[in-house]
């Protein structure tokens, strides 16, 4: 195991596992991980939170204190799980996040949010990208674009993987990404 749910102090309220982690190098050839705690089958959407850990070598990961995003981070408290952080050509990190189920009543709608942070520790503003995605994961093209997958759900076949070209995240002002799917592709 390299990162438990133990460790990250994620044992209160989720499954004894940590959930989607996402890796990005630091300027000081460290590497920062980001992860969620676990939803349960079952339980109401909700109440999950995203945190951080450092290494050296990718094997041994040291917890950062606090919660980047969710319920006890110092700015956007909402739920958020499923992180995937992409790193940025002016050093900025901006993670995506699914959010369902609200924890309290000024919470947006559901779907897949991105926030994005110049220290990859506090993030202060997110933005709604696709209506009712979650479990992202990217890539910038050779042009510079980004391509991003993401899970969605379609009655006629369950579940189904959706790709989307999506706009340069780090403007001044986000630009929400596509709001119906380019391509789905069945699971």
């Amino acid at each position: 195991f390299r990162m438990t749910a133990q460790a990250a102090g994620l044992t209160s309220t989720t499954a004894a596992a940590t959930s989607a982690a996402t890796i990005t190098t630091l300027v000081d050839g460290r590497y920062r991980m980001y992860f969620s705690d676990l939803p349960r089958p079952g339980d109401p959407a909700g109440h999950h939170l995203v945190k951080s850990a450092v290494s050296a070598d990718m094997l041994t990961w040291t917890v950062e204190p606090g919660v980047r995003i969710g319920p006890g981070a110092p700015v956007l408290t909402e739920t958020a799980e499923h992180p995937f952080v992409l790193s940025n050509p002016d050093g900025s990190v901006t993670l995506y996040y699914g959010r369902f189920g609200q924890t309290t009543a000024a919470g947006g709608p559901e779907g897949l949010y991105q926030a994005t942070s110049t220290d990859g520790l506090t993030f202060e503003q997110e933005t709604l990208s696709v209506f009712f995605g979650n479990d992202p994961d990217g890539v910038r093209l050779a042009d510079g674009t980004l391509l991003m997958y993401y899970g969605g759900f379609d009655p006629l076949v369950g579940g189904v993987i959706i790709g989307a070209r999506c706009p340069d995240p780090t403007p001044s002002i986000p630009t929400p990404m596509l709001k119906t799917p380019a391509r789905v592709l069945k699971k």
